[in-house]
């Protein structure tokens, strides 16, 4: 995620775009961060699943 950040290449986002987005890359940050991600990736299943069910 770092060296994506880094090289802003997540729709042109950087560590400063994604940090006002709600996305801390840093260390002291990183339980917030996985549950930002498990919430994202169990809502995108949710709506998978629904449009093919």
């Amino acid at each position: 995620m770092c060296w994506v950040a880094g090289r802003r290449l997540f729709r042109g986002m950087g560590y400063a775009e994604l940090s006002q987005a709600g996305l801390s890359l840093s260390l002291c940050d990183i339980e917030e961060t996985a549950s930002l991600v498990e919430a994202v990736t169990s809502a995108n299943n949710h709506r998978e699943t629904k449009a093919t069910g």
